[in-house]
């Protein structure tokens, strides 16, 4: 998404309508969906703006906003992954991730989603891939993503707990997902890295455990 309204110098962290640029706006929820409410103009969309420029979050000469991502690719002891429904834009089956926040860098917030969206603390993450991803529209507001990912081996079964972001667990090999609805980020990857993904999985079977927490 191009920014083409003025910016705030303040150094502060603003959430915009994504339709008449007014702020702030309001979460909600309906019928088991996010949408996000702007009291200015009265409509409720699927995605706002969301502006903290920083080195994780900025515009480029073209006036596009770029958000910056981790992600934890989670494979059970039977080789499948795990994937999580989501109630926020954009829709489909996801990886635990979401946007790295101030003052964490991607490991930290790889770990940090893995556990606020399952309940599952990381043993050890592995990284695996770091991809511009030019097919990321997300509900705050851009359209491209850099994205890190990292690997998590389970050892042990893992009790998924999930928070109000998603609404459905499956586990499922990484061609298996590709015939299932998936964000186009998601589905961008694994067509892209997959190997890798199985590559580095095999370079450590055994080594490390998460811990439920």
């Amino acid at each position: 998404m191009k920014i083409t309204f003025p910016l705030p110098a303040d150094g502060k962290t603003h959430s915009y309508c994504i339709n008449c640029h007014a702020e702030p706006i309001k979460k909600v929820y309906k019928h088991g969906s996010v949408g996000f409410y702007c009291a200015a103009c009265g409509r409720t969309s699927t995605r706002y703006i969301h502006l903290a420029l920083d080195d994780r979050n900025w515009i480029d000469e073209t006036g596009e906003l770029h958000h910056t991502t981790a992600g934890a690719v989670v494979r059970n002891m039977e080789g499948k992954y795990l994937f999580l429904e989501r109630t926020e834009y954009p829709p489909g089956y996801n990886f635990p991730a979401g946007h790295v926040e101030a003052g964490e860098d991607a490991l930290e917030a790889a770990g940090r989603e893995l556990q606020e969206e399952t309940g599952v603390k990381a043993g050890k993450l592995r990284h695996v891939v770091t991809a511009e991803v030019p097919v990321d529209s997300c509900s705050g507001g851009a359209d491209t993503h850099e994205w890190h990912v990292y690997l998590e081996q389970l050892h042990q079964p893992a009790q998924v707990t999930l928070n109000d972001e998603h609404r459905h667990v499956v586990w499922l090999t990484l061609q298996e997902a590709l015939g299932r609805k998936l964000p186009p980020a998601i589905r961008f990857l694994i067509e892209h890295y997959a190997v890798k993904i199985e590559q580095e999985a095999a370079l450590h079977p055994s080594e490390d455990l998460a811990i439920q927490g």
